[in-house]
């Protein structure tokens, strides 16, 4: 085998690789606002979003916190004493989320008047994808709500194989480098504001 038919089955076997896992969470974590809420926990509980947002260690997590008007989906507490509020919804369209804004403002403005946390974020997960939200960055900036983007399976799974390969030697940094450019619009926290 050549060295480039090599480096060609190497990538196809990220590939393989990738559609497999993809399939695997996509199937764990369904394609409901309940599996948006597990795989939000889930990156969570790995550090993936704290490390992403350059959030303060979380001493405690709550589920369907419960507020004067509603229940707030994920709700953190850090070690500083801060929290954040994260709803949650299931779409990809923006249209769907977009309602979400007010909702989780609202969640803010009630954990507010507590008056206990010395700052509050405020999040949205969804499968929405960058892209889809972009034409709404600056509503992102002016209310300080980040957005988390959710069901990155393929991307996940892309990152974990070509790692893989890494360690096994059988792709160099050179060649992942260059290959990488072709996922750059897939990062999870482009559209970080």
């Amino acid at each position: 085998m050549t060295q480039e038919s090599r480096k060609s089955t190497d990538w196809e076997a990220v590939e393989r690789i990738v559609a497999g896992c993809t399939a695997a969470l996509n199937s764990l974590f369904g394609g409901n606002e309940k599996g948006v809420i597990e795989e939000i926990l889930t990156q969570i509980d790995l550090g993936v979003i704290p490390a992403a947002y350059d959030w303060p260690e979380i001493i405690r997590v709550e589920r369907e916190f419960p507020v004067p008007r509603g229940r707030i989906d994920i709700l953190l507490f850090h070690v500083d004493g801060s929290l954040t509020a994260i709803e949650c919804k299931a779409s990809d369209k923006a249209r769907e989320v977009l309602p979400a804004v007010g909702q989780v403002m609202a969640y803010g403005l009630m954990l507010g008047y507590s008056q206990t946390a010395s700052k509050i974020r405020l999040a949205i997960a969804s499968r929405a994808r960058a892209a889809t939200l972009a034409p709404y960055r600056q509503l992102f900036r002016q209310t300080g709500i980040e957005p988390i983007f959710a069901g990155m399976h393929a991307e996940w799974a892309r990152a974990f194989a070509t790692e893989s390969l890494i360690k096994m030697g059988r792709l160099s940094d050179h060649e992942v480098a260059s290959r990488a450019q072709q996922y750059l619009n897939a990062d999870p926290f482009q559209l970080k504001v």
